[in-house]
């Protein structure tokens, strides 16, 4: 976990920097909506690009297969995965939740709870994916999963960033916030942290089952 989490820094560092420093000098005093599209869709970004940073060094170095000759379970491998996952995601969600309180501030103070909880419920989507992935990536290999990613990602681009952010604008806003401010926004959240502790445990059967991916 300790050589791990330097993978993670080495590629959220420097992005998360380029972030804040970008966002202050061209989304402060957008429209509440763009600057919620905007953090979504970077926070998706770097979460699933550290990931693939982190499993693309493992493939390259057969790091599989060192651990294999390790004293070490495949549960405690896949942990160590979950784990260093969540962290990421949890900081740069905390991240993104201060950016977008700052990018809506000329809003009406009432609209923050329900942007804090749009932000908390996309860190948690964020998370999901990323646990499908180590789901595939323990089924299939590195290889076949970035290549199924990347269809995602273009296919996220069109939809969160010129069909939501530029077609349905505000509109997409105020049922999101209705959504969101509701007990099933709050419901949602503790559902997909539940999901994603079943995510790690259908990963670890995954690799016991197939052992070095």
């Amino acid at each position: 976990m300790r050589f791990q989490s330097l993978n993670y820094i080495k590629y959220l560092l420097p992005l998360s920097l380029f972030l804040v420093i970008y966002f202050q000098e061209f989304y402060l005093g957008y429209p509440a909506f763009k600057v919620t599209v905007f953090l979504c869709f970077w926070i998706f970004i770097l979460t699933t690009g550290a990931l693939t940073t982190s499993e693309g060094y493992e493939a390259k170095n057969r790091g599989y297969s060192i651990l294999g000759m390790l004293p070490l379970t495949h549960r405690e491998i896949v942990a160590a995965k979950f784990v260093l996952l969540l962290a990421a995601v949890v900081v740069m969600n905390l991240v993104n939740l201060a950016l977008l309180c700052i990018g809506t501030k000329t809003s009406a103070p009432v609209t923050w709870p329900g942007m804090v909880m749009i932000g908390i419920l996309w860190g948690v989507f964020c998370l999901l994916y990323c646990g499908c992935m180590y789901l595939g990536i323990f089924k299939f290999g590195y290889e076949k999963v970035t290549r199924f990613h990347w269809v995602v990602f273009l296919a996220l681009v069109v939809g969160l960033v010129f069909i939501v952010g530029d077609i349905l604008g505000e509109l997409s806003l105020d049922a999101l916030l209705t959504l969101a401010q509701s007990p099933l926004g709050y419901a949602a959240a503790l559902l997909g942290l539940a999901a994603f502790y079943l995510l790690y445990r259908t990963a670890v059967g995954i690799k016991e089952k197939n052992g070095e991916v």
